[in-house]
């Protein structure tokens, strides 16, 4: 999918040729005060992953998840696909795929058992994606 912080930076700024900036780094997120929890992406999913709060799916928003099964040489594997108002994200596990298409509060209980079968750290970035 295209990352949203190519299409907006978060701040409604632009460079001087006119594209937005990109912060590819993997660096943690700094601490930022409780009232300004829910303004950055990696904040807000910390803040529910420590059961501080929950996300909503937005009304009219389309959100489904599939599972392909598909072959690498002569191993198959199934992919899990999420469906978001017309991105898609692949990954291998299931979990946070369904979790994210068929619950409309996603809150910490819901995120803590998906995101342990998840060791790549994908799901937690999808998450901050949406």
């Amino acid at each position: 999918p295209i990352p949203l912080s190519d299409i907006y930076d978060g701040e409604g700024g632009s460079t001087e040729d006119g594209s937005t900036e990109t912060d590819d780094t993997d660096e943690e997120p700094e601490e930022v005060p409780d009232d300004d929890i829910w303004d950055y992406a990696a904040t807000a999913v910390a803040a529910v992953l420590s059961g501080r709060g929950a996300l909503y799916q937005a009304e009219g928003i389309a959100f489904a998840c599939s599972a392909v099964a598909t072959t690498n040489g002569c191993v198959p594997r199934t992919s899990y696909r999420l469906f978001v108002h017309g991105l898609v994200w692949e990954l291998d596990a299931p979990s946070i795929t369904e979790a994210v298409a068929n619950h409309r509060r996603i809150d910490a209980a819901l995120l803590h058992p998906c995101l342990r079968s998840d060791p790549t750290g994908r799901g937690r970035r999808i998450l901050e994606e949406l």
